[in-house]
């Protein structure tokens, strides 16, 4: 598969691209028939990767039994077994060693060697397939390797610096969200793993020229000058909404802690209430879930700086937010989001919503960077340690 330019706006995304194509196609259908008898998944990693990943596999929930280990509801990886003719622990890490993957990696296989089952497999999706995640996946079900970033960026001391390579794990973070994501479409439609690469082939050039359209737009820009002034940040949405809202509340403390201000998720316990003029960003693709539509009330009656992310320019949340980041629509009618209820059919608006906000705590530190703030990344991987 030939290198081919799809986003203008971050090179990071074209590279994210090219990695997705270098798959190994073999390893990717071993993966894939494992998924694919599986009755129950387990998805597991830490931080963004785990976001990212149940972004991309949540959206199977209708067909097989998806769970992650934090779920209230789980039951013990013996009791899955008991309930599920085969189950798969799918774990995502880039290094192929963070802590807490690596422990449940590690439990899980002194559980299938205790109890002889058969019945358990464990799937690896990381950079490093000789890591100790990888090696163990390797015996027990099967690893596959999709890469991330190669380029250290030592400071910011040009654009290409972070809109090159993205922040630290950009590129594997977001691969796996597109990897899950195809997965999902190709095993929900019970299609042959070659179908993974063709879905692929069509929705990267749709992202590219999402992000060019949006993360290049008026509203985007004065959204980006106002995370410069000393103001916290809020992000909220419901569901993958949430998830989206994680991913992208990870990277952005990453920089405006280093400035002194905060980050938050709504619904999180110790979320305090934003102050007038702070900057909140709401995520529905309907614009009319219930529960995001009661935030953006609250938030309006506290004068705070209010972002949609939406796929309607006219919904409820579009309409009575400040700025609007408005892309995704395919024309199908859209019922409202829920905690409870899920649509039926895929959709990849979140997937979307991922890569469009991700520029922001790159373009953060480029505005910075021309006021003569520079944000070396040692500085944001300070704080990495202590956020994710």
């Amino acid at each position: 598969m030939t290198n081919t330019r799809i986003c203008e706006k971050a090179d990071y995304i074209n590279k994210i691209r090219d990695n997705f194509f270098s798959i190994n196609m073999s390893k990717l259908e071993e993966v894939y028939d494992i998924l694919k008898k599986a009755k129950c998944i387990v998805v597991y990693g830490s931080g963004r990767s785990l976001s990212a990943a149940q972004i991309g596999m949540s959206q199977l929930a209708r067909k097989k039994r998806i769970l992650s280990p934090d779920n209230v509801g789980f039951p013990g990886i013996d009791r899955l077994e008991e309930l599920y003719e085969d189950t798969v622990l799918l774990v995502v890490s880039g290094s192929g060693k963070s802590r807490d993957p690596l422990n449940v990696v590690e439990e899980t296989k002194e559980h299938i060697d205790k109890s002889k089952t058969e019945g358990i497999k464990i799937v690896a999706i990381t950079s490093d397939v000789n890591s100790p995640i990888g090696k163990i996946a390797n015996e027990y079900g099967s690893v596959l390797e999709l890469k991330g970033r190669t380029k250290e960026s030592k400071s910011l001391d040009y654009t290409k610096g972070f809109l090159g390579e993205g922040i630290m794990g950009d590129q594997f973070e977001l691969g796996v969200l597109s990897l899950c994501q195809r997965i999902t479409e190709s095993l929900h439609d019970d299609e042959t793993p070659g179908k993974i690469f063709e879905h692929a082939e069509e929705q990267f050039p749709k992202i590219g020229e999402i992000v060019d359209k949006i993360a290049c737009s008026k509203n985007y820009e004065r959204i980006i000058d106002k995370m410069i002034e000393p103001h916290s940040i809020t992000l909220g949405g419901v569901a993958n909404a949430d998830r989206v809202a994680s991913m992208t509340a990870i990277r952005l403390m990453h920089v405006k802690r280093v400035l002194g201000d905060e980050v938050f998720v709504c619904k999180r316990e110790i979320d305090p209430k934003p102050r007038p003029k702070s900057i909140v960003i709401l995520m529905s693709y309907s614009g009319e879930t219930k529960t995001v539509i009661s935030w953006l009330k609250g938030f309006r009656k506290i004068n705070a700086d209010i972002t949609a992310v939406s796929g309607f320019v006219d919904s409820t949340l579009s309409i009575g937010s400040n700025n609007r980041l408005i892309f995704g629509y395919d024309g199908k009618k859209v019922d409202p989001g829920s905690g409870i209820m899920w649509r039926k059919g895929l959709n990849q608006f979140y997937e979307q919503a991922a890569y469009v906000l991700s520029p922001m705590p790159i373009d953060l530190c480029v505005k910075l960077k021309e006021l003569d703030y520079e944000i070396p990344e040692r500085w944001l991987k300070l704080q990495h340690s202590s956020v994710s």
